[in-house]
């Protein structure tokens, strides 16, 4: 089993920590990552990663197979054959396939996973998403999304009228929202004028029986799917997440995104999963307790919402958990801050984020005041609870671009980390240090699931405007040895200090 220093230096992957996934085509790769879960049969994890610029904005999305051979420690997308991985390349200039990628789990119940991939671009920004199907009989190394033709995957389109609704901009898997035993899929419409610029975002259920080469979500019927509305001028879909079950009545959840809600304050709307027989076709979910509830923001132009995500049981309390992200006014104005509130079987609604106090979730931040992107790593350093890949991209306020990963903790945390000055001493998590200063490292972060086959997962780290812009990700994998390079006093002083200020959160 390998090892990670404390500070680890992306400069140091080797193929068996990790490895470098070099873009082209001033491609931006890694503007997005997900893990794609196994599309190709083997038992492994697979990569997707979007490539929203390439081929003049037509975008691309680069799938990278799993395996438990070693990788080298550098691998271009430009190589990929069919047997390591494949591209999906966009219909024409402007459609930005890739700005938006994730695994969808699987939607058609063959037990393969499957991808979904926005192109919010397309068709003057009416926009599209399209579904990959997994397959064991092997991927050419290119496919054409007008090649979809329904027994390969399919195009999601929305309605003619809605020029400028930006479909696509935001993709999940959504799990099983319905208990029928496929996974459903997610995608957002956040710039449509439906309800005034509220925002819509559509549930996808998944289906075993044939489906057509193109849905067109204007067709949605209570059995196909879900329609959830925002409010006006919300902008709801922004972001949009998978939960996994967050209350606990076995059935998965999502949350919604609304950075503009409430004049900039800015909300978030969980969804709840319903069985079939009880699953509604419309949800407007800030005026409906019983189908989710709303995360309300505290201050003027905190739009909080910004970022919204699933991010596994992190308190080890058997539910899954969520972060909700406000973005203030800009990379260093006002104090973004990113929010985890632990799953429970009985949340208010609405539920203010001025009510997280350390016992129902807390806050990270970065004194500096920039703004930091969460998202769940999945359990890489094997103790059973859930870890959090958190990145500050931007270098405007100060300090270097850096990303951290923060270890679950069934004891809990304070009410409010700064994560800058958090005592990371690879029993807590550890820093990770970018490679040059115009990488903008960890614009985009994600766990992966395990892509190397040693158990235990792996994360991923996106710098789009590396290598003139063609893009580079960083993928590392998790280990149980986290070695400490820091040391010294100042790190003992550290943890009692923040021991003290933990104690309300655990007594």
């Amino acid at each position: 089993m390998t090892s990670l220093n404390n500070p680890f230096y992306l400069s140091s992957l080797n193929g068996k920590n990790g490895f470098k996934l070099i873009g082209d085509d001033n491609g931006e790769l890694g503007w997005q990552i997900s893990s794609a879960g196994d599309v190709n049969g083997d038992g492994i994890n697979d990569i997707i990663v979007g490539a929203q610029a390439a081929n003049k904005y037509a975008g691309k999305a680069y799938v990278i197979f799993g395996k438990d051979s070693k990788f080298s420690s550098k691998l271009s997308v430009s190589n990929l054959n069919g047997s390591n991985g494949f591209q999906i390349i966009g219909e024409n200039s402007s459609d930005a396939l890739g700005f938006s990628v994730s695994g969808a789990g699987d939607i058609n119940g063959d037990g393969l996973h499957d991808i979904i991939i926005g192109a919010p671009g397309k068709n003057n920004q009416l926009g599209e998403g399209y579904v990959v199907f997994g397959s064991k009989s092997g991927f050419p190394s290119t496919i054409n999304v007008s090649d979809l033709d329904g027994s390969n995957g399919f195009a999601i389109i929305g309605d003619d009228k809605e020029k400028g609704s930006s479909l696509g901009m935001s993709v999940s898997g959504a799990g099983d929202m319905n208990g029928d035993g496929l996974d459903d899929i997610v995608i957002s419409a956040p710039q449509g004028i439906i309800n005034n610029g509220g925002g819509v975002s559509y549930v996808l259920y998944g289906s075993n029986l044939p489906l057509p080469p193109i849905v067109n979500l204007t067709n949605l019927v209570q059995w196909k799917g879900l329609t959830i509305y925002g409010e006006q001028n919300s902008i709801s879909g922004q972001s949009i997440g998978k939960l996994g079950d967050i209350n606990g009545d076995g059935l998965d959840d999502i949350i919604i995104g609304a950075r503009n809600a409430d004049n900039g304050i800015g909300a978030a709307y969980v969804v709840y999963g319903k069985g079939s027989g009880n699953a509604p076709q419309h949800i407007y979910p800030y005026i409906e307790g019983n189908n989710g509830f709303k995360i309300q923001g505290d201050s003027k132009n905190s739009y909080l919402g910004s970022s919204v995500s699933g991010i596994g049981d992190v308190n080890g309390d058997g539910l899954n958990d969520l972060v909700v992200s406000s973005d203030s006014s800009g990379p260093c104005g006002g104090n973004p801050t990113n929010y985890i509130l632990y799953g429970s079987k009985d949340f208010s609604n609405p539920f203010s984020v001025s009510g997280i106090n350390g016992n129902n979730g807390f806050a990270i931040k970065d004194s500096t005041g920039a703004s930091l992107k969460v998202k769940g790593a999945g359990d890489i350093n094997n103790d059973g609870l859930n870890d959090l890949i958190i990145s500050k991209s931007y270098n405007a306020c100060g300090g270097q671009e850096t990303s951290y990963v923060l270890f679950g903790d069934k004891l809990g945390f304070p009410p409010e980390i700064y994560i800058n000055q958090y005592n990371l001493n690879g029993s807590h998590g550890f820093q990770i240090n970018k490679v040059r200063s115009e990488d903008s490292m960890g614009y985009s972060v994600s766990g992966v699931g395990d892509v190397n086959n040693d158990g235990i997962a792996d994360f991923a780290i996106g710098a789009p405007f590396a290598h003139g812009d063609s893009g580079v990700s960083y993928i590392v994998f998790g280990t149980e040895n986290i070695e400490d390079s820091l040391g010294g006093d100042s790190m003992i002083s550290n943890f009692f200090s923040q021991l003290v200020d933990m104690l309300p959160a655990v007594f």
